[in-house]
């Protein structure tokens, strides 16, 4: 199996047998309450209900062009290896709203959750992703603070970064190994309404 069906199975796993189990680890580890673990679990199986529909969309889009005559497309692409930082605050959603579109995209996944949240918001993903059956090696679950997290931004073997979180220990804070590491390559960054800056010495 690829790993295209596999958020179909998920979704449908998380739906019926596995869900209270998904919720108690919420409720048992961040300290969520019933109601918000039962909220979260809920959009967690709507974005894989919507990643298990990628494959169907158009793989590109008819963009404007600045010169009369010409046209311009662009086109999504597998990038590779892709890093995954999320937060502890809705750990299994903030996750896997980026961990299964990668996936299902052709991309492997390099997790790291929050150290707070590294059942939750790490194991369980890899657990559900397993059982479904996700060919082995195409994610990896790495939890830890801030020192592993600054070594995938740093990595030349990784080529996108995707974070959720506000915490300045963390590397999607304030010093960011990612703009000084890999300048060139990706980052996707939800910062919780801050504004995202880059002081760069050579600037």
């Amino acid at each position: 199996m690829n790993a295209i069906g596999v958020p179909n199975i998920i979704a449908t796993k998380v739906g019926s047998g596995r869900r209270l189990v998904v919720e108690r680890w919420l409720i048992r580890e961040g300290g969520s309450l019933t109601a918000k673990a039962a909220f979260e679990v809920d959009l967690v199986i709507a974005e894989l209900w919507e990643a298990s529909a990628l494959p169907t969309q158009p793989f590109g889009h008819l963009l404007p062009a600045s010169q009369e005559g010409r046209t311009r497309i662009g086109r999504r692409v597998p990038l590779g290896a892709i890093s995954v930082i999320s937060p502890w605050n809705f750990p299994l959603l903030l996750a896997m709203r980026a961990v299964a579109p990668a996936l299902v995209l052709g991309n492997g996944v390099v997790l790291e959750p929050d150290v707070q949240t590294a059942i939750s918001g790490g194991a369980v993903i890899a657990e559900l992703f397993t059982a479904a059956g996700l060919p082995e090696g195409l994610l990896h679950v790495l939890a830890g603070d801030a020192e592993p997290g600054q070594a995938l931004c740093a990595s030349p073997n990784i080529a996108m970064v995707s974070f959720t979180s506000i915490d300045r220990r963390r590397p999607s804070g304030r010093g960011s190994g990612r703009p000084h590491a890999q300048p060139c390559l990706g980052t996707s960054s939800s910062l919780q309404g801050r504004i995202p800056r880059t002081d760069r010495r050579s600037a």
